[in-house]
């Protein structure tokens, strides 16, 4: 399913910018270790490289990990609407799953 980045962002920027979402986001330990990991790595190449490039790629891992996050919230929202269709039409699911049951039988 194709998502318009419009109506995408919308929903993203509206899930993500609750107060309850930062302050797990913040106070996750877990989090807090792994991004602490991450930027002890990449400030040992600062003396290699220069503190724009290692900003860069810090940078660009903060935007991969965010992509990440909003696409699993996507996916989510997708088995939430899959699972709340399938709740409210229970007759539509079933059969489903005898005609499923049916063509195994074939």
């Amino acid at each position: 399913m194709l998502v318009n980045p419009e109506i995408y962002a919308a929903v993203m920027d509206c899930l993500t910018q609750i107060e309850v979402w930062n302050d797990i986001a913040v106070n996750n330990p877990i989090m807090d270790s792994r991004s602490r990991r991450i930027c002890e790595k990449l400030d040992k190449f600062r003396p290699e490289l220069s503190d724009k490039v290692v900003d860069s790629i810090t940078q660009d891992i903060f935007d991969y990990v965010t992509a990440s996050i909003d696409t699993g919230i996507l996916y989510v929202i997708q088995v939430a609407a899959s699972m709340n269709e399938i709740i409210t039409k229970p007759n539509i699911y079933a059969q489903y799953i005898w005609e499923n049951a049916l063509q195994k039988r074939e």
